[in-house]
């Protein structure tokens, strides 16, 4: 059994990768802003904590990992999934808005990892998920501002695989 952490875990792909790991018979960390959004499905799981979490917010990200850990022992798997777009051509968006998704897509995703990864090493294993759209494979239209999360992480992933790799963690 693994207990994963997904945050984002309220709807869409966060939701469903919360439910694929209960019909795994896992346990799950459902991270979401507001955990009284969780479905009813998660919310009345013995088998999931759900945890606020803004992963703009570092307080409530270390607050979050040292609840995870405290209830369940560990966390095996991290996905990162909570994250959004912003269409418009780029002289359009304003440094404000750029500033707030790339909190929200990069800086969040990196210190939800900084949280997890010495918890991770500390058991010997455990595996990172990062996800992101097509928009930094194959760019399109209107989503300058998006595809850098898409289009870093997996070659940064690639990258920090061989140092995660020594402690047991994948990405």
């Amino acid at each position: 059994m693994a207990t994963w952490f997904i945050t984002g875990a309220s709807r869409g792909l966060g939701l469903e990768i919360a439910r694929a790991a209960l019909r795994g018979g896992d346990t799950v960390v459902a991270a979401a802003r507001n955990p009284q959004n969780l479905p009813q499905d998660l919310q009345h799981s013995g088998r999931v904590l759900g945890v606020a979490l803004d992963v703009t917010r570092s307080g409530e990200i270390t607050a979050a990992v040292e609840t995870a850990v405290q209830h369940f022992g560990g966390i095996d798997v991290l996905v990162n999934n909570a994250g959004r777009g912003l269409l418009g051509a780029l002289e359009e968006i304003t440094d404000a808005e750029a500033r707030s998704l790339f909190d929200l897509n990069v800086f969040g995703l990196i210190n939800m990892t900084r949280a997890v990864l010495p918890v991770m090493r500390a058991a010997g294993a455990g595996k990172i998920v990062h996800i992101g759209s097509r928009s930094g494979f194959e760019g399109s239209p209107g989503s300058a501002c998006t595809a850098p999360r898409s289009s870093q992480w997996p070659a940064s992933a690639r990258r920090s695989q061989q140092s995660w790799s020594r402690s047991g963690s994948r990405a």
